[in-house]
């Protein structure tokens, strides 16, 4: 029996409307419910964004946002755990890539990083790209910089990313966090993902499944490519 659910948010419970769908809503509330399933988001987005879509109707137990660097418990509305991005590391790639667009990432809002005036407390930084292409160079770039850095490749409604969290930080580390303070083992979560920061979540639950619309990493190390839509298979995989 599966304790912990897990989803991307991106591209997986909300598409390019940003919206959530009410029969996934249902659905999640029925297992939260019924089965006393907890549910999480896991996400490259800062916690504040998350935040917004549980204020009306509260289906949300846990949030791991900016990849893991801050896990945020939504009933005790307490961080459990965060993890800034070291200031030095955040001077180099501010300098390094000054002809990128750079946007950093608190607990709960994103901004425009134009100086270095106040950067402490950064948990995520983005680098924005102008192509696939563009992501490997900057990775490539960032790499020999040899920083206490962790990359993954984004890409959000059009744009492309680099996301940049502290070295050995990952979504499912930050599930990890949730895992230990409710005693849940790793092989009782079942996890939903498919992007480049999802293979780790993916991989390393005891169930993880990749969306149909997921990139080859992904579906190369889940259990599972989904077929069905999200509601349905949520109340399949629960009945």
């Amino acid at each position: 029996m599966y304790k912990l659910l897990v989803s991307d948010f991106d591209g997986t419970l909300v598409g390019e409307e940003l919206a959530i769908s009410f029969p996934v809503v249902l659905a999640i509330d029925k297992i939260r419910r019924e089965k006393k399933v907890l549910f999480t988001i896991a996400t490259s987005r800062c916690l504040g964004d998350i935040l917004y879509y549980n204020r009306d109707f509260s289906f949300l137990d846990y949030v791991v946002a900016s990849n893991g660097a801050v896990v945020y418990d939504v009933n005790k509305e307490k961080i459990l755990f965060k993890k800034s991005v070291l200031v030095s590391n955040v001077k180099k790639i501010y300098n390094t890539f000054s002809g990128y667009d750079i946007y950093a990432c608190r607990k709960d809002r994103k901004f425009r990083l134009v100086n270095l005036e106040d950067i402490k407390d950064i948990y995520k930084l983005e680098i924005v790209c102008k192509s696939d292409i563009d992501i490997d160079e900057v990775i490539s770039r960032l790499d020999n910089l040899n920083l206490k850095i962790t990359c993954a490749k984004n890409y959000i409604n059009g744009t492309y990313y680099v996301d940049i969290v502290y070295e050995g930080i990952n979504k499912f580390t930050g599930v990890e966090v949730i895992c230990n303070k409710k005693k849940i083992d790793n092989r009782e979560v079942i996890s939903i993902g498919e992007s480049d920061n999802d293979i780790e979540l993916v991989r390393d639950s005891g169930y993880g499944v990749s969306t149909n619309k997921g990139i080859d990493k992904v579906k190369e190390v889940s259990k599972e490519v989904m077929t069905n839509s999200l509601d349905k298979w949520i109340e399949e995989k629960f009945k």
